[in-house]
Parts: C-alpha cells; sequence; structure tokens
C-alpha cells in the first residue's frame, strides 16, 4: 500500500515512475483524472500509464439526484486524455456514507456491458485464472472478510527516500491517498 497524500500530478508521477521502477506486477492507482492539467507533467503521466508495468485507474459509480431507488448508475471516467479502456475499474463501493462496507460487486451490468470493479481489473491484471474463479462464483456481491492488516505501507516520504523497495517486484501495489501523512 502505497499512500500518494496531497501530491500534486507532478509529484504523483515521480512517484509513479519510482513504483514502476521496482517491477511490481501491477498497479492499481485509486486516482480518477477527470481533467488535462499541465501538458508536459500530463503526457509524461500518460506514457507512465500506458508502460510495461499495467496501471489500473479508477472510475466512479453515481446516480442522479432522483434516482431513489439508486436503479440506473451512471458511470464517471477518466478524461479521453487519460482514459485506460480496459484497465479501469469502478473504486467506489454501493454504500451509504460513513457505514462500514461488508459487501462489495465485483462487477456490475449497464446498458449490456459489464462495467468491473476496480479490485477485478487488478485481479485480472495479476492472474485472469483467479478472476476466473471468482466469477463462476455467479455471486452478485462478495462478502469481505476484514483480517489484521499485514500489508507494508509505505508512506509518501517513504518512496521518495532511499528506502529499498525490490520487494515490490511481482507485487500488487496500490496507490491511493490515505492522509497527507501516516504522522498527520
Amino acid at each position: 500500500l502505497v499512500n500518494i497524500g496531497d501530491n500534486d500530478r507532478a509529484a504523483l508521477l515521480q512517484q509513479l515512475m519510482i513504483v514502476q521502477s521496482f517491477s511490481p506486477k501491477v498497479i492499481g492507482l485509486d486516482v480518477t483524472f477527470l481533467s488535462q492539467k499541465n501538458p508536459e507533467v500530463d503526457s509524461v503521466l500518460k506514457a507512465m500509464l500506458h508502460a510495461d508495468v499495467p496501471v489500473i485507474l479508477t472510475s466512479n459509480i453515481g446516480y442522479e439526484e432522483n434516482d431513489k431507488a439508486k436503479k440506473d448508475f451512471l458511470l464517471e471516467t477518466n478524461n479521453p486524455y487519460f482514459e485506460k479502456g480496459k484497465d479501469e475499474g469502478f473504486g467506489n463501493f454501493l454504500a451509504e456514507e460513513g457505514e462500514t462496507v461488508r459487501y462489495y460487486s465485483p462487477k456490475l451490468i449497464k446498458d449490456g456491458e459489464t462495467i468491473y470493479a476496480f479490485t477485478s481489473k487488478i485481479v485480472q491484471a495479476y492472474d485472469s485464472t483467479l478472476l476466473d474463479i471468482l466469477f463462476s462464483r455467479n455471486n452478485k456481491s462478495e462478502i469481505i472478510n476484514y483480517k489484521t492488516n499485514s500489508f507494508p505501507k509505505l508512506d509518501v516520504s517513504d518512496v521518495y527516500g532511499s528506502a529499498d523497495l525490490s520487494f515490490l517486484r511481482g507485487k500488487i501495489v496500490l496507490m491511493g491517498y490515505m492522509g497527507p501523512s501516516f504522522s498527520q
């Protein structure tokens, strides 16, 4: 787990480049790039999103305010400049604000098209046979079995430091916001 903190896009790009240099199997980047900003930074970022190490981005599920039954969802994807198509998955959980999430949907259907969860796309990039096993159960939702968190966590400064990150090789790396820093 890698905290991106309050990084601006240039700092996030630098962090992503460092993580990619240690050859993880797949990176799940829990960020949605809704607009273009700095052309120089954005062009390098786009290249890094399409580098050898697969980077999965998030899209978001939303609903119209008048859809009280939450039957028809909207999908907010990345700006077309960054859009990854098959390498995006919805990252938000379908639960009420503040609730503990106990279940999640590994995929949804919209207008006859399958929309995959962020986690499903990460698993698919890591080992597609594992995703086949998950989908063979034919469950609309899956239970999240919370266990003691024993995953290594890297704070923003850990990535920029001189720490040996070779343990990332061949692993799934999740990058996202976990607060400004672990000390705050």
